[in-house]
């Protein structure tokens, strides 16, 4: 069975995170990823910590299965080698700052004239349009802006950070469903004559986006949502709550719920109390009832919280720590870590992809390449150029 993006090329001239993750989804759904990167220092990311055996650890993140030739975009030369890779290529990707490929070349109206049938991909901070649309953004300035910071963290506390790069993430997976979603349509529509596009992704709208029923919230009645730490303003109980022995377990009690947790905690008398038999109540008496509720399950140890819980029904986990997400039973057995062979460094660890597709299932099908490891065998293989030539051409510093 061929892989689900078989036979689609993919010129990747992204780097650092959201672009590199995008094109990592696509690699492992089959597609021929082909990182275009600087002689000599390439992806920034090779440089950063953490580092295992000397290899980054964020750059063997984001760049499996992919491979990874050494092109100089500033020499005349260089840009002709690029462009012959991307009239070979169904996709350009690329995350420079607006107005980059422009001086460089390959921007879309260019190169759309030497391919009308590419799907052609922009991720940036704040999008190519719109006052802010040249200037560069981060992740965690786009958590600040998107609103996203501040819902996060407890009520009486500073807003923080979402732990990992969540406006990076977002913009890399809109990213690749619009680039699957734009090739589709390219093939249902190939009897028309070309139908090659551009696609902006604003990391910014990407972050701004998965703000869901919080955005509702403020759109419809004009009210800040607040911060909750790890409760629900909809509901009690919902939080994390601290166990007699240290441990912390979330807990998410409906309705349904809520005789099974009254029993669980060994409190029937709470099942029918006036204040508390609805949602609704309970939300409206949060600050009688959430008291109650941390007074009693500090009362046993974690793992007898979550069987009573269990035994009512009642939904709850507890909050790992990553030794307890990776060691847990349901993890192992869904098969999230995979271990792939490096040819530098023996062997690597990496998370795999949570789709799981019966048919064309995603593959992880190589290591991180070194830079520049494809470069003759692109040139040579891809573009044709002659052994002798690929060497001049690294001698002048084209390659």
């Amino acid at each position: 069975m061929a892989d689900l993006l078989e036979g689609i090329r993919v010129a990747d001239f992204s780097r650092v995170w959201a672009g590199p993750y995008c094109s990592m989804m696509l690699a492992e759904l089959g597609a021929d990823v082909i990182k275009i990167e600087a002689p000599g220092h390439g992806d920034e990311t090779r440089h950063w910590p953490p580092f295992y055996k000397e290899k980054s650890g964020y750059f063997m993140s984001f760049n499996r299965s992919k491979r990874s030739v050494t092109i100089n975009l500033k020499e005349p030369r260089g840009k002709e080698l690029a462009r012959e890779i991307i009239q070979r290529s169904d996709v350009l990707l690329e995350n420079f700052t607006p107005g980059v490929t422009e001086r460089l070349g390959i921007d879309f109206p260019s190169v759309s004239k030497i391919n009308p049938d590419l799907v052609y991909c922009s991720v940036s901070a704040f999008g190519q349009t719109g006052p802010l649309g040249r200037r560069r953004g981060y992740d965690p300035i786009l958590q600040a802006m998107s609103g996203i910071m501040s819902l996060t963290g407890e009520p009486d506390r500073p807003p923080v950070r979402v732990g990992v790069a969540t406006a990076d993430l977002a913009g890399a997976m809109f990213a690749a469903f619009s680039i699957a979603g734009a090739l589709l349509h390219r093939e249902r529509t190939s009897k028309d004559g070309p139908k090659g596009q551009h696609i902006d992704i604003s990391m910014l709208d990407s972050q701004i986006a998965f703000l869901a029923v919080k955005a509702f919230e403020y759109l419809h009645e004009q009210k800040r949502p607040k911060r909750w730490g790890s409760g629900d303003p909809q509901r009690v109980p919902s939080s994390g709550y601290l166990t007699k022995d240290g441990g912390y377990i979330m807990i998410i009690a409906s309705d349904a719920h809520w005789p099974g947790f009254c029993r669980a905690i060994e409190r029937k008398d709470l099942i029918d109390d006036e204040r508390f038999n609805s949602t609704r109540k309970r939300v409206d008496h949060r600050k009688v009832l959430e008291p109650m509720l941390v007074e009693c399950l500090l009362k046993r140890p974690a793992a007898e919280w979550l069987e009573r819980l269990e035994q009512e029904g009642v939904p709850c986990a507890p909050i790992q720590t990553l030794d307890q997400v990776f060691s847990h039973p349901q993890v192992i057995a869904r098969e999230m870590v995979r271990e792939i062979p490096h040819p530098a460094i023996g062997t690597i660890r990496a998370i795999d992809w949570p789709y799981k597709i019966s048919e064309t299932p995603s593959r992880i099908r190589s290591a991180p390449p070194e830079l520049g490891e494809h470069t003759d065998e692109i040139l040579t293989g891809l573009l044709g150029r002659s052994a002798e030539e690929v060497d001049s051409l690294r001698r002048e510093g084209v390659i």
